[in-house]
């Protein structure tokens, strides 16, 4: 017989993970059933409204419109310069622009992005777990439409999607393929981060599964001496900011929290859930089992890399900072989160509240888009007054909201009819499309910009004429009014906005 000694070793054992294809369940056709049904689902808020509320996305479609004039001849003092890295969304844009004009661009585009992020982060939590997830379905589809979506920030959102792809194909299938590195390259055309963030991870994956699980905690504590390491790095090297509240991104749960204070119970609610169901998880696999499987440390070091790197960099040859690490890094967090969770069976009563969640959370971003749709239809209204071609900014922002739905909406009502002068990309240094120098378009410094964005900046002379869109009298809605030379002028928050 054998020893009671040896058996009890026996159960402690833990097995190494191997590259391996998932045992996905359901026949081909069910398959492709359900997912052609969960697409036409996850693309619904693409096309509910006339227009995608995206903060950040009124500018790249309106830069696209502006490089397709540059390269007509029909603008001076600009240009459209060729770049490795955060540019492949607004490629995507311009060519769809020029095929079907900004409303097919708009949705086309952004229907892409949603659709490769989300079937990435479900590719990537099918394959950690050995299970395709439908029942986090609901939870995927909020992530997709969190933060960084509503904050327009594509060329990442579009990089993530791609990286998740690429983490899903190293992890089933090993490093010998050719088709994750090939994605890992399209990535970086989108944007660096989430690239270097995937292969950090692959690399992890690749020296774990060759090192006994009872080792693993040497190999995690390494990676994460490794994160400390470049956070000192980055602040001898660069100009850099860390803020309290990266604490909170850190577990991914922030993407639920969109505008204003009602989505504060929605971020509290999904934290809640999946606390609750990563505890369930720990009680049926065991804590040892848990804490030294690769999905819970991948999203260690995650977590971890968000609270330790700065939420801010000023790269060199930028005139303006790298912001939103923290937040933007958060919902790849919130995907490997999915992908712990995935590796248990959720009970029914758990599904249905995180199906309820999500319906709470996609029924206040209607509403509020069709608030922001109204401004817009306004703002369209009234800058169509203007004679073409005028240089026009806006005095339009939110107090208290997480994602500012005015900061930009001048950008796409000026679409094809007037020139939104203060723009903060071509003056940037982070986009293709970037001034010479003085123009008659846009502002050419970036200081000038920052104070349009604060609300402090003084019209000179050679910026006339310039109008500005504001709040009229009191149930008059929106104006638009013709500035004067010495008169303060852009962004001045208010929260009346009815």
């Amino acid at each position: 017989m054998m020893s009671t000694q040896t058996q009890a070793h026996q159960r402690q054992v833990i097995p190494i993970e191997r590259p391996a294809v998932p045992a996905l369940e359901g026949s081909r056709l069910g398959t492709a059933v359900l997912t052609s049904l969960v697409s036409a689902l996850v693309l619904v808020p693409c096309f509910w409204l006339p227009r995608i509320h995206a903060g950040d996305l009124s500018s790249h479609l309106y830069n696209a419109w502006l490089a397709l004039l540059v390269r007509e001849g029909r603008v001076e003092g600009l240009a459209v310069t060729g770049q490795w890295t955060n540019v492949l969304f607004d490629l995507l844009l311009r060519r769809l622009m020029q095929l079907g004009g900004p409303r097919l661009a708009e949705r086309a585009a952004v229907a892409v992005a949603v659709l490769i992020f989300f079937w990435g982060a479900f590719a990537l939590v099918a394959a950690v777990s050995r299970r395709r997830p439908w029942s986090l379905a609901p939870c995927l589809a909020g992530l997709a439409y969190g933060w960084t979506f509503h904050m327009g920030l594509f060329n990442f959102y579009l990089a993530l999607g791609l990286s998740l792809w690429a983490l899903a194909e190293f992890w089933r299938r090993g490093y010998g393929h050719v088709r994750p590195y090939l994605l890992l390259s399209v990535a970086t055309l989108a944007h660096a981060l989430p690239a270097v963030w995937a292969a950090g991870l692959a690399l992890y994956i690749a020296v774990a599964r060759r090192t006994q699980p009872r080792r693993r905690g040497l190999v995690l504590a390494s990676a994460l001496g490794a994160l400390v390491g470049s956070r000192l790095i980055l602040e001898l090297t660069l100009e850099t900011e860390w803020r309290f509240h990266q604490v909170a991104s850190a577990t991914g749960a922030d993407q639920f929290w969109v505008y204003d204070r009602k989505y504060f119970p929605i971020f509290v609610a999904v934290l809640t859930l999946w606390g609750i169901d990563l505890l369930r998880l720990n009680r049926i696999r065991g804590k040892l089992r848990m804490l030294l499987g690769l999905p819970f440390q991948l999203l260690v070091l995650t977590s971890a890399g968000i609270l330790i790197v700065p939420g801010l960099l000023l790269l060199p040859g930028h005139s303006l900072a790298f912001q939103f690490i923290d937040e933007r890094m958060s919902l790849a967090a919130g995907v490997l989160v999915c992908g712990v969770l995935a590796c248990g069976t959720p009970s029914r009563l758990q599904r249905a509240t995180l199906a309820l969640v999500a319906g709470v959370f996609f029924g206040f971003l209607y509403a509020d888009a069709v608030q922001w749709d109204r401004i817009e239809d306004e703002m369209g209204r009234v800058v169509r007054t203007l004679p073409p071609g005028q240089r026009v900014v806006s005095r339009l922002c939110v107090v208290q909201s997480r994602v500012d739905p005015l900061r930009h909406m001048v950008d796409r009502a000026c679409l094809g009819w007037c020139y939104s002068y203060a723009n903060y990309e071509p003056s940037s240094g982070h986009f293709s499309l970037r001034v010479l120098g003085p123009n008659s378009v846009v502002a050419h410094e970036r200081q000038t910009v920052w104070e349009f964005e604060t609300g402090r900046h003084i019209v000179q002379p050679r910026e006339l004429p310039l109008y500005q869109i504001e709040w009229g009298n009191a149930g008059q809605g929106l104006a638009v009014r013709s500035l004067r030379a010495g008169e303060r002028a852009g962004q001045s928050c208010s929260t009346d906005f009815n």
